[in-house]
């Protein structure tokens, strides 16, 4: 009888625990998606007036400088901040070590920016990069800045904190930024507008986590963390130049107007990815991070939440693609209108996306990240002759060749390798997601339908009736097959719903 006894304890223990996560993990999805949504919002808001006042060629040399300080930054965490997460006993001798790092190799990272500034300008054959090289090299330093306190908010699972913070970052950069641009600063606004986000993150994530440093060094410390911090971080900077080998290849060879657009249509169809996915991950990689021994609670969490994400990106990819022409005109103007043609084939990389970046939480919350490194120099090279080959049909061949590759050589292995990580195949991956995206080719379908209805009416009308009808038939196709991510929406609705519920009568009048 005893035995029983503490059988049951513990089981009842590990509902508890199980019950706990799982609300933690509700709440800071809820958290980060309001994060997402208001950041997001503000930052499409943004662009779309920053567009209008400033040219294709002003964002195309801004984005050339961006290839390499994006390279840069994706060096200077080190990892270090996913590896304090990830390690459960990580203390203040770990934090003070990660925080000692990343000032060394932030400041260093800076001056390095600051003297090859002519070497950059030398390789795109633009001499204004000069300056705008030494206008973003401070955002080393300042990014070094937040990288401990916002990793010890994440492992702690403060996404109202973290929403908050990004939220103002966002609203303040960039309305300092269009005020700028009408003062006519140019492309200065946008520069600005970089430093302005960091230093407002960097203030108040110090603020909100409480947490001073020690500038001291600890090597044990440093060597607990390396191994998974090292391979991550080598990973990072593979994966930062399959992303934007694109836009070196289209800046060096095309020209910064083509770059313009081209990163145009690549950011907004990153949009959906960041909001979505983005929203999710860093909650998912925390939660998981927690459980990471236990595999078929990781499988399950994992199916459920990539489920979810597919749900709502499929929808808004798929949507992308077919209104690419509408949308682009409507909203950014005719000068913009050859971002159109790139948009759509992106929009159909993005769906991809949407869900292939979930298979880095496999990777880092099972501390696997030797395995994600090489992949990426595998799809590093691949991608690299992909782009090579594209450039020849200008930047829309680097498009379709981005797709091509992505689609028929990666997808496979890429879904494979992670999901042996945790014992899930393939053919569940894919029927996992399966009734989604065909919902949302038949939303697809039905929206080019409905076009050659609406399309004499005035753009903001078409564009808004069009996107009315899809996300109506949408609903009405997910709701009348019964998907199960329809159904697991619906229950995290009604337990979210119950739960404030039970907190509103437990709270004292």
């Amino acid at each position: 009888m005893g035995n029983q006894n503490k059988i049951n304890a513990q089981k009842s223990l590990e509902n508890s625990r199980v019950g706990s996560l799982r609300q933690r993990t509700l709440h800071g999805i809820g958290w980060s998606g309001l994060s997402q949504v208001l950041r997001q919002g503000l930052q499409v808001g943004v662009s779309v007036v920053l567009a209008r006042l400033l040219t294709p060629s002003d964002f195309g040399a801004l984005a050339m400088v961006l290839v390499f300080t994006g390279f840069a930054a994706s060096f200077s965490d080190l990892g270090l901040g996913a590896a304090l997460i990830q390690k459960q006993d990580a203390g203040p001798r770990h934090a003070a070590t990660v925080f000692c790092l990343q000032m060394i190799v932030g400041i260093t990272l800076a001056l390095l920016l600051m003297v090859t500034a002519p070497l950059i300008a030398g390789f795109y054959k633009n001499p204004r990069l000069v300056r705008l090289c030494l206008g973003i090299a401070p955002t080393f330093i300042l990014t070094a800045f937040l990288g401990v306190p916002m990793a010890l908010l994440q492992k702690a699972m403060a996404f109202r904190k973290i929403a908050m913070i990004e939220t103002v970052a966002v609203f303040g950069s960039g309305t300092v930024a269009i005020l700028l641009a009408l003062n006519g600063w140019g492309i200065w606004s946008l520069v600005v507008q970089s430093l302005l986000t960091a230093l407002l993150i960097a203030v108040l994530s110090w603020r909100l986590s409480r947490w001073r440093p020690q500038f001291a060094f600890n090597l044990s410390a440093w060597r607990e963390l390396r191994r998974f911090s090292s391979a991550l971080t080598g990973f990072n900077l593979l994966n930062y130049w399959i992303r934007n080998l694109d836009n070196l290849v289209i800046g060096k060879f095309i020209g910064p107007v083509a770059l313009g657009i081209y990163s145009r249509a690549y950011h907004l169809m990153l949009y959906p990815i960041s909001q979505v996915s983005g929203m999710v991950s860093r909650v998912m990689f925390s939660a998981m991070a927690s459980i990471q021994d236990q595999t078929e609670r990781l499988r399950a969490i994992y199916l459920r939440a990539a489920r979810l994400i597919a749900l709502v990106t499929f929808p808004l990819m798929t949507g992308m693609a077919v209104l690419a022409d509408l949308f682009i005109v409507t909203v950014f103007g005719s000068p913009w209108q050859d971002a159109a043609g790139i948009l759509r084939i992106l929009a159909m990389v993005g769906l991809l996306q949407s869900v292939g970046t979930t298979l880095g939480w496999i990777y880092t919350a099972r501390g696997r990240t030797d395995i994600m490194l090489r992949f990426g120099a595998v799809a590093g090279i691949v991608y690299a002759a992909a782009f090579l080959i594209g450039l020849r049909w200008g930047a829309k061949g680097v498009a379709a060749a981005y797709a091509a590759s992505g689609f028929l050589l990666l997808w496979y292995p890429s879904w494979r390798i992670a999901g042996r990580i945790i014992g899930l195949t393939f053919s569940r991956m894919v029927s996992n997601l399966a009734g989604i995206f065909a919902c949302s080719a038949g939303m697809g379908l039905a929206v080019l339908a409905l076009q050659q209805f609406v399309f004499t009416l005035p753009g903001w009308a078409s564009l808004l009736a069009l996107v009315g009808a899809g996300i109506t038939v949408y609903l009405l196709l997910i709701h009348s097959f019964n998907l199960l991510a329809y159904r697991d929406l619906r229950q995290l609705l009604h337990e979210q719903w119950q739960a404030r519920r039970r907190s509103e009568r437990n709270v004292t009048p």
